[in-house]
């Protein structure tokens, strides 16, 4: 692409950046996202536009839901409005090009010519799409003296985090020791692209996290991290930064089971003095130890096959199943012999199966057998949550 058109693409993103945002309409009540879903899900896409509509009208900024009434109008046969509403999406927050390029409900629209432009600036837009993210953030969390900003001097991450100066350079540390492993096991290389990694105040953790259990999330829609807590909640979390830019760049949309699982591995562990890193256990592994004693363990067969919605009902179980799962497959030293099987054979194999028997060379029903001795065969562990109150060592 020539200097002259990149440069009218980048334009073309700038006037999407800069356009006013809107207001929502009161009354009435908003459609919900299951509804949405299931319509697409059913090819009901007259239906699932209808949806989005009322649902913007109450949160008209939804970068998401700007994304799905593109996906929808694009089903419908109508191009210019899912094109307008993909620009719409894009200057909501919605950066998620990758999914733009492989999504099978825009296959009609990835000939015209605002969709190209998109696409084709998404590199030299990256640094100014990452300034946008900065720029919300600051006019949403006005308390900017709370807060200290700085640039990762390895990867293409911001910082905002209401931490002191030494907590701040201690997270920093344990973030790029991570990374150094997950690049090393999993994933190859780091993300290409900007994210903005924030641990906000208390108070404005409260505003930002309605489900007080919730205590971290990453939007890779919005290349947004958000953690409570410099621990296990940003641990978590930063394995998903790094997995959606790996899945962005081999084009595979992995199970939810892989996701969740990676990412709860990645919650708890200990670096040795010649670099390794040991896996260790924490409050999950009590609890699907419990599941198994009940009987509450899901089969294989029909655990790898969960959606994310029904993944998401239940996560305290089926988030510890899959937290276990790779503990055994680290444990046994195949993590990376796995996840590289794994990613090999998506095509033909995107549950994951056929990776556990190249691995051990037996059956996957068999492997799923040896993973319950290895489970039954672990001790529990005395979590804080555990301990007296009087005993409890405070959190870091």
């Amino acid at each position: 692409m020539g200097n002259l058109a990149l440069r009218g693409a980048v334009v073309a993103v700038l006037a999407v950046l800069g356009a006013a945002a809107s207001a929502p309409v009161p009354g009435g009540t908003p459609s919900t996202t299951d509804d949405i879903y299931q319509s697409f899900d059913r090819g009901d896409y007259q239906r699932a536009a209808g949806l989005i509509e009322n649902h913007l009208k109450f949160k008209p900024n939804d970068g998401p839901m700007l994304y799905n009434a593109a996906c929808a109008h694009c089903r419908l046969g109508k191009p210019e409005s899912a094109a307008a509403y993909l620009m719409q999406a894009v200057k909501a927050g919605f950066h998620n090009f990758s999914q733009m390029r492989r999504d099978a409900d825009l296959r009609s629209l990835r000939d015209h010519p605002k969709f190209r432009a998109l696409l084709d600036a998404r590199d030299a837009a990256d640094s100014l799409l990452a300034a946008r993210r900065l720029e919300q953030w600051k006019a949403n969390y006005r308390q900017v003296q709370a807060y200290r900003y700085a640039t990762d001097p390895t990867f293409p991450f911001t910082y905002v985090t209401a931490l002191d100066e030494a907590a701040h350079d201690a997270m920093v540390n344990m973030l790029s020791d991570q990374a150094r492993h997950m690049i090393e096991l999993l994933f190859e290389s780091p993300p290409r692209h900007h994210v903005l990694i924030a641990l906000p105040t208390s108070s404005d953790a409260a505003t930002i996290f309605d489900d007080q259990r919730v205590h971290g999330n990453y939007k890779h829609e919005s290349r947004l991290l958000i953690s409570a807590d410099a621990g296990s909640s940003l641990r978590h979390e930063f394995v998903h930064v790094f997995h959606h830019a790996h899945m962005d760049a081999i084009g595979q949309e992995h199970p939810i089971w892989v996701q969740e699982g990676l990412a709860s591995l990645f919650e708890d562990y200990a670096l040795g003095d010649d670099g390794s890193i040991e896996f260790a256990p924490n409050q999950r592994r009590n609890m699907v130890k419990a599941m198994a004693r009940n009987n509450r363990l899901i089969a294989w067969s029909d655990f790898f096959r969960l959606k994310a919605v029904h993944f998401n009902a239940q996560p305290a179980e089926h988030y510890a199943q899959a937290r276990s799962i790779f503990e055994f497959l680290a444990d046994e030293g195949k993590l990376k012999s796995w996840y590289r099987a794994f990613r090999g054979g998506f095509d033909n194999d995107p549950l994951g199966f056929r990776a556990f028997e190249a691995v051990f060379g037996k059956s996957s029903d068999e492997v799923e057998r040896q993973w319950r001795e290895w489970l039954n065969a672990q001790p529990t562990i005395v979590c804080q949550d555990d301990l007296p109150e009087s005993t409890a060592k405070p959190s870091p």
